[in-house]
């Protein structure tokens, strides 16, 4: 059976969003669970929404210097994060984000950069990198995790912002082709960088 992506649209023109529904509606594989206009409301809701894809005009989003998007919420690390721009936006915030879709994009070419993020997600996360060990950062890193810290804590006692522990976190997964914390736990263990009491 064919997964169904789950949307949240952030949006703040209903002419706009009402648009992409409409585009959204018509393609089986995609289904919008929530809308906002305002992106502080989205991420409030992502632990109960957990959606796959977040489509959001990166004007919603509260611009500060050196922003970094995925701080907002350690909820973001799992989801896709697609830009809809019909503005002009810093490089640095619209590099953040896995694809683009522009105002003047037509149905075929929304639905065409949506299904690009998702391939290029399902390809890093079924191609572990093997040909690199992990650094001293990243078993620092995983031995956090497998003794049972959250992102945050582990920013904390490493004194790193938790966007660059989802980093490293995100890097040790596709280097080690290991995605839960157990799996990561028993790879810990069988390398001895934890103790088992």
């Amino acid at each position: 059976m064919k997964k169904i992506y789950t949307i949240a649209l952030v949006e703040p023109s209903d002419i706009v969003s009402e648009g992409i529904k409409s585009i959204l509606m018509k393609n089986k594989s995609f289904k919008v669970i929530y809308e906002s206009s305002d992106f502080t409301q989205c991420i409030d809701r992502l632990p109960l929404l957990s959606p796959d894809i977040i489509l959001i005009n990166p004007k919603t989003i509260h611009q500060k210097e050196n922003i970094q998007i995925r701080n907002s919420s350690s909820h973001l690390h799992n989801t896709l994060l697609i830009a809809l721009v019909y503005d002009l936006f810093k490089e640095s915030l619209l590099q953040q984000f896995d694809g683009t879709i522009s105002i003047y994009d037509n149905a075929t070419e929304l639905i065409a950069t949506i299904d690009k993020a998702i391939e290029q997600t399902k390809k890093e996360e079924q191609t572990p990198d093997f040909s690199y060990d992990l650094s001293e950062r990243e078993i620092e890193i995983l031995t956090l995790v497998a003794k049972g810290m959250t992102n945050k804590e582990i920013a904390n006692q490493l004194n790193l912002s938790i966007y660059t522990v989802m980093s490293h976190r995100k890097n040790i997964s596709k280097k080690t082709g290991i995605k839960t914390v157990s799996g990561l736990t028993v790879y810990a263990i069988i390398n001895n960088w934890i103790q088992v009491s």
